[in-house]
């Protein structure tokens, strides 16, 4: 529950100028950073069909004899023929670093592989949020592409505008919500819904490179970088040259600006630190991902890749494997995500809407207000208890009803002529609880006051984490004085009712001067009590229900404010 969800550490409800101003020392230098970075693509070598048809008769001739002399079909005459100007293409090629011949890389092979990997070892700390975050980059995107639909639907699944609602049913209110939600999807223009796709897949894309293992191949290499010899023979790293031909071929148009945008944007999550920190941060991981974009960039460039995979696996017509489908899971996981924060908003409006309600009983009750249990924490800072209203509850109830029902309790302790003795002495234990339960309470106010054990460290200068401990910990204090109090309470107002409406078989008897006790007062005495038990009967209904509201809202991770 200390963890904010998506939505709190979200800026996708960035304004246009917003997004236009935390980007804009960045966008000056972008166009050139958007060219692609993988491989490009090349077209496959004419099939053996074609390249027979092709021959003229003195290459047809020399077909037949080489088959011939050699026993090999036509197709491998054909694919030996090819594979040789394959090698001789990368052999006159200004790739240093491939030795086709020798089927081996070199030193300079090993250099621009390291090269990669320094970029991506500088641009890990700017991948790690996406792997964890992919829901906040999608609303992001949706917050760039579509801002109207993404401003308006985030606006409706907030509390703000849940609060304002008349509709006071939970499934109803989320059945309106979810309709609205399914209206405005429909309303998304298919040109915005690409763009989102191509960023998107093109940020995933990014992520999946970035984790490339480029130790391993590095480490495949004999030799050393100092003596400069270093050779790795083709079949060694095939697989590996296999992989990252193909995840770079699929970066082989260009990149979207959103895309790089969100990026960035994700990796900077804004924190406290100065608007001038911030901008120096954003300007700083641009960097970092831009120097690495251009690292994979230059090593496309530089090395035919596909050639180099189609004459390490000697078959001239490889490819790189189609890319699956990618991107097009962004709409559902956008619906689904505020699906999610339709049931957890509408459910924490529900839950502060019915605490509402328990506290107006409560004060009807006691004919008085409700207030805060003093200086517990209620949120501000981050730092909260779970249990806050119940604890206000306990402590207006100390402090107020409970100070009006001591007389006719008191009376009865000393009056009262009990039938059953476990009756009295229930009564007794149940009275000198409740008399000490003030005590108890103002025992963790003391605790919790600024000045006190514990309050020290919870309004002090402690860092959030150490005044989070001790706000559990105060927590569990609460729900002990309460689990306390319900019990006391539910005890008093049994004995008090088998004193008003004793039942045969019942385990609590009335007393044998029940016409008596009060003297002449008797009849007045008679009724205090029934209100008092009435009463104490209902504030032990309302500590079930407000307890049972707060765990419904702890199990759903989250904290109701103070109403």
């Amino acid at each position: 529950m200390s963890g904010k969800s998506v939505f709190e550490r979200l800026a996708a409800t960035l304004t246009t100028e917003e997004r236009e101003r935390l980007l804009g020392s960045i966008r000056s230098n972008m166009e050139r950073d958007l060219a692609p970075v993988g491989v490009t693509p090349e077209g496959k070598p004419p099939t053996i069909v074609e390249k027979v048809h092709a021959l003229g008769i003195w290459g047809r001739i020399r077909l037949f004899l080489t088959q011939i002399l050699t026993g090999a079909t036509r197709e491998d005459v054909i694919t030996r023929w090819t594979l040789s100007q394959l090698r001789q293409q990368i052999s006159k090629s200004d790739a240093p670093g491939v030795d086709a011949q020798r089927r081996v890389f070199t030193e300079d092979f090993a250099q621009s592989l390291e090269q990669l990997r320094e970029a991506i070892v500088r641009l890990a700390p700017v991948l790690e949020p996406l792997e964890v975050n992919r829901p906040e980059i999608i609303f992001r995107l949706a917050a760039a592409e579509i801002p109207e639909i993404n401003r308006d639907l985030f606006h409706r699944t907030s509390r703000e505008y849940l609060e304002q609602q008349d509709e006071s049913n939970e499934r109803i209110l989320r059945r309106q919500l979810t309709m609205h939600l399914d209206d405005r999807l429909g309303e998304i223009p298919s040109r915005n819904a690409a763009r989102i796709r191509r960023a998107l897949t093109q940020s995933d894309q990014l992520l999946r490179l970035g984790q490339f293992s480029f130790v391993s191949m590095i480490g495949a290499f004999s030799g050393t970088a100092e003596a400069g010899d270093r050779r790795c023979a083709f079949d060694y790293i095939s697989n590996a040259i296999d992989r990252l031909t193909t995840e770079l071929s699929y970066l082989s148009e260009p990149l979207e600006q959103t895309a790089l945008e969100t990026i960035v944007l994700v990796a900077c999550a804004q924190d406290d630190t100065a608007e001038e920190e911030h901008q120096e941060k954003i300007r700083a991981v641009f960097g970092l991902l831009t120097d690495a974009l251009a690292a994979f960039r230059a090593f496309s460039e530089k090395f035919p890749l596909v050639a180099i995979n189609r004459l390490i696996r000697e078959d001239p017509w490889w490819e790189p494997a189609p890319q699956e489908r990618a991107g097009h899971d962004w709409l559902s996981v956008y619906r689904e995500k505020l699906e999610e924060r339709i049931a957890r908003e509408v459910l924490r409006v529900s839950l502060h809407r019915q605490v509402r309600e328990q506290i107006k009983l409560l004060e009807e009750i006691i004919e008085d207000q409700v207030v805060p249990f003093p200086d517990l924490p209620d949120g501000r800072g981050d730092v909260h208890v779970a249990h806050y209203h119940i604890a206000s509850v306990v402590w207006t109830f100390s402090t107020t009803y409970r100070r009006v029902t001591l007389t006719p309790l008191r009376l009865i302790l000393n009056s009262a002529e009990f039938y059953k003795s476990s009756n009295r002495a229930q009564y007794n234990d149940a009275f000198n609880d409740y008399d000490q339960l003030p005590v108890e309470i103002q025992k963790l106010r003391k605790l919790i006051e600024p000045n006190g054990d514990w309050g020290t460290i919870l309004h002090g200068d402690e860092s959030i984490e150490r005044r989070q401990t001790m706000a559990r910990r105060v927590d569990e204090e609460v729900q002990r004085l309460v689990a306390r109090t319900q019990t006391n309470l539910e005890m008093l107002a049994n004995l008090l009712g088998g004193i008003l409406y004793a039942r045969p078989g019942s385990p609590y008897d009335t007393i044998a001067n029940y016409g008596q006790i009060g003297g002449r007062r008797n009849a007045e005495l008679i009724e205090e009590i029934k209100q008092v038990q009435s009463g104490l009967q209902r504030i032990v209904g309302v500590i079930g229900e407000v307890g049972a509201l707060e765990k419904r809202a702890l199990d759903n991770e989250m904290y109701l404010k103070p109403t």
